[in-house]
């Protein structure tokens, strides 16, 4: 994608892919709350004629290549111009290429919710409830973080395993609650290689965990994205398109919405060059999930 493409989107588009969402609108001047920064208020400053920003804690004022960068950098992944440049190609000018599979699988709720603590797992319900899962803890230690999720609406709160998805909300879970706290999106792992030749696509973080559990403890040569929900398909594919992998291993759920997914993702497959999709839902089937297929023994 060329730069002179690249600055034609406007910065409000790619803070939508962002979700972020203005929280105050005067004239040509929208406020954000910055999706790089931790931030009390909507200080990110967007002028959507000049099709700019200005961050007042930063004293900056950037492009929306230089916007993707930042945001880019808090989340750990390569943020050069031309990484920029491929996300907002995937991200928007290339959106359209995946079908989405829309489910309802959260809760309104889940808008109260607040993380209040966050560190390594201790809880002994929460190690017994991975254990019921067929995680030992171990591998819950490698993979989850413990959470006291605070809810602001009836003042409870409550402990549950969580893993911090790309876009800094926290996917939670225990006996009795699935649920996000802020934003969702996709969690991607890197592999050990530094440049692998596969990616693993699953649908949630216990089928993940089940297959570190197979693979000795270990962590996955290849990178992982875990999607969290169907509806973050879309949003998945930022991190697959055009970066050269060769095989694509699926691990969606044997159930009508998980074989719409994984044909979608099938078809996206094919637009990329010399990739080769590997659905491994026959390995567990007639199970809906991989851990489901674990937890009852099956092998």
């Amino acid at each position: 994608m060329k730069i002179e493409q690249a600055q034609a989107v406007s910065i409000s588009e790619i803070l939508k892919k962002m979700l972020c969402k203005p929280k105050i609108k005067e004239g040509k001047k929208s406020y954000y709350f910055p999706p790089y920064r931790a931030s009390k208020g909507a200080d990110l400053e967007v002028d959507t004629d000049q099709n700019t920003w200005f961050d007042p804690v930063l004293n900056r004022i950037g492009s929306n290549i230089e916007l993707v960068q930042l945001y880019l950098v808090a989340h750990k992944e390569h943020a050069t111009e031309q990484d920029a440049l491929r996300w907002i190609k995937n991200m928007i000018v290339e959106a359209d290429l995946i079908r989405e599979v829309p489910v309802k699988d959260y809760q309104d709720e889940d808008k109260f919710l607040e993380i209040a603590d966050y560190h390594s797992v201790i809880e002994p319900s929460l190690i017994r409830y991975a254990e019921q899962r067929g995680i030992p803890r171990e591998v819950t230690n490698k993979v989850f973080h413990e959470a006291r999720i605070f809810n602001r609406e009836t003042k409870d709160s409550f402990l549950a395993l969580a893993v911090r998805n790309e876009d800094r909300g926290y996917e939670v879970r225990n006996p009795f609650v699935k649920a996000c706290v802020g934003k969702k999106s996709p969690i991607f792992i890197r592999g050990t290689l530094d440049k692998p030749s596969g990616i693993h696509v699953f649908k949630d973080m216990f089928d993940f965990a089940t297959m570190i559990v197979y693979n000795d403890y270990k962590p996955f040569k290849d990178d992982s994205v875990i999607l969290t929900s169907l509806n973050c398909l879309r949003q998945s594919i930022a991190y697959i398109r055009k970066y050269g992998y060769q095989t694509a291993y699926t691990w969606q759920e044997n159930n009508k919405s998980g074989i719409a997914a994984t044909k979608s993702l099938h078809e996206f497959f094919r637009t990329e060059e010399q990739l080769k999709h590997m659905p491994m839902q026959a390995l567990y089937a007639p199970y809906q999930s991989v851990n489901d297929w674990h937890i009852a023994g099956a092998k």
